[in-house]
């Protein structure tokens, strides 16, 4: 089976480097650590469902091998800190709208049969709509105005223009002319050239989605201090 055919093996790489799994292991435990030594200091459930989160994306990031399926594991607990009160549930609920975007889309590449791209399109598009809707009506936002509709219900009393920055607005919304170019633009220009790009583009805009939330996380456990709101 060659590196792209979903079987689990050992490939050796002719130019990367080769990296073993006793590395990824140390890696992923690593990276535990910050969070594990918060959780320790003020056990809740908000934040055992935030630590969760975080541990599911570290084992995503750094693990031996790892499947686009597996993004969706952290989304679980990750809704429930979006919704739990909290100084930091309206950041997790942005969190959450920029993890779900990413690994909903990263699955698009395995449906790839013309009768099934309606199905995933419309699944898709619909999920996020929801998801944008019931989670600015949770934190009092009007999703279709940069205004605050009223006091979230977050816990935290204070009012925020929007869910998601301009710029996690724009990430999200690059989701479109990126399923354009793979389904339609690249199939006419290109034909049969190059049929890796439109994959590669999946991945490396996924991966950004998907880093960011995790980047923000471990950061806030780096320097987080836990009686401040913080994870």
């Amino acid at each position: 089976a060659n590196m792209a055919g979903g079987v689990v093996g050992i490939s050796r790489f002719l130019v990367l480097p080769q990296v073993a799994p006793s590395t990824t292991v140390l890696l992923v435990l690593l990276a535990l650590l910050p969070c594990l030594l918060s959780l320790s200091r003020r056990p809740t459930p908000q934040r055992f469902a935030a630590a969760v989160t975080y541990s599911y994306l570290s084992g995503f990031m750094f693990g031996y091998h790892v499947h686009e399926k597996a993004a969706l594991m952290a989304l679980v607990p990750m809704a429930l800190c979006a919704v739990s009160p909290g100084p930091k549930s309206t950041q997790h609920a942005a969190d959450f709208l920029l993890l779900a975007a990413s690994s909903v889309y990263g699955l698009f590449p395995l449906l790839f049969e013309s009768r099934e791209y309606l199905i995933k399109v419309v699944l898709g598009a619909a999920y996020m709509f929801i998801a944008w809707q019931a989670l600015a009506k949770v934190h009092g936002i009007s999703p279709s105005s940069s205004q605050a509709s009223g006091t979230s219900s977050g816990g935290t009393g204070s009012k925020r223009r929007s869910l998601m920055t301009a710029y996690e607005k724009l990430y999200v919304l690059g989701f479109i002319p990126l399923e354009l170019y793979c389904s339609f633009v690249h199939p006419v220009l290109l034909g049969q050239m190059l049929p890796f790009v439109p994959l590669m583009l999946t991945s490396v805009y996924c991966a950004l989605g998907v880093s960011t939330v995790w980047l923000r996380m471990a950061w806030a456990y780096v320097r987080g201090d836990p009686t401040k709101g913080d994870y």
